[in-house]
Order: C-alpha cells, then sequence, then structure tokens
C-alpha cells in the first residue's frame, strides 16, 4: 500500500503538470487518463 500511496502524491504534483501537456496533445479517453483527472 505504501508503494500505490506513494505513487498517488506524486500523480498530483507532476500529474497536473503532466495531465496539462498530455491533454493538449491527447484527448482524456483512456482509463488512465481519467486517473490522472480525479486526483
Amino acid at each position: 500500500m505504501d508503494v500505490h500511496t506513494g505513487m498517488c502524491v506524486a500523480l498530483t504534483d507532476v500529474g497536473r503538470l503532466a495531465w496539462s501537456s498530455m491533454r493538449r496533445s491527447r484527448q482524456p479517453s483512456d482509463s488512465s487518463g481519467e486517473v490522472y483527472a480525479v486526483r
């Protein structure tokens, strides 16, 4: 669980930057993309 929790925290900060970049080049249609959007 520790690894999963750590990834969630990292995705929270990195996810915002990566999501904004991916959002422009790709559309949030992937299941993984939805996870980043939710968190």
